[in-house]
């Protein structure tokens, strides 16, 4: 084996300090990238926790929001009165099971109608007409009331204390009306004989 010359020595040298500079430099970004995925992780799995809470707090709020839609329903289809939701150009899009049961028919026969033209209103062209125009008052946020008849499942006429009320928003503007009625016939029937009964 040949002895090495002292530059290949001095250059042999060189390069091996080189090396061990680069290893030290490996190291080192090694231990950083370490420390890196090391943080991301623990940033991952707390972000993972909160998006979990969240879930948990989403799915609380929507069990609430069931509970109280069941609540408002149960309270909605069970009034006395007659009552239901519209859009504001008259448009029938909610009606309780009082008003429903009244007639005999079901939520599908009259959802998405105008409401003048719903089982309510059909023995009259004229209550039509004038709910029509109650409805023209009420788009502007005007409320209105008047007596109107209806006929119910077995064909007999009933007298209703009918009223129309807007729901506006933050701005003003109507976005739903309410159309509510309560059976006042045996009322009328009492005035009519000169009787008084309590309202």
């Amino acid at each position: 084996m040949m002895d090495k010359t002292r530059e290949e020595l001095i250059e042999e040298i060189k390069f091996l300090k080189k090396r061990i500079a680069e290893l030290v430099e490996y190291k080192a970004e090694s231990k950083d990238l370490d420390e890196r995925i090391i943080r991301r992780s623990v940033e991952l799995a707390k972000t993972n926790v909160e998006l979990q809470d969240e879930i948990k707090e989403r799915k609380r709020m929507e069990k609430a929001l069931k509970e109280s839609e069941k609540k408002i329903r149960a309270l909605y289809d069970h009034a006395f009165q007659f009552i239901g939701l519209m859009t504001s150009d008259g448009t029938l899009i909610e009606a309780n099971r009082t008003a429903l049961e009244f007639c005999g028919i079901g939520l599908s026969e009259v959802i998405n109608k105008p409401f003048w033209e719903t089982p309510w209103w059909a023995h009259s062209p004229q209550l039509q007409e004038e709910l029509r125009k109650a409805i023209k008052k009420v788009a502007q946020g005007a409320f209105v009331r008047f007596e109107a008849t209806h006929l119910n499942k077995d064909g007999v006429l009933h007298y209703v204390d009918f009223s129309l009320k807007p729901i506006k928003d933050k701005s003003g503007k109507v976005i739903f009306m309410i159309p509510e009625g309560r059976d006042i016939t045996e009322h009328r029937k009492a005035k009519e004989r000169g009787e008084e009964l309590p309202l």
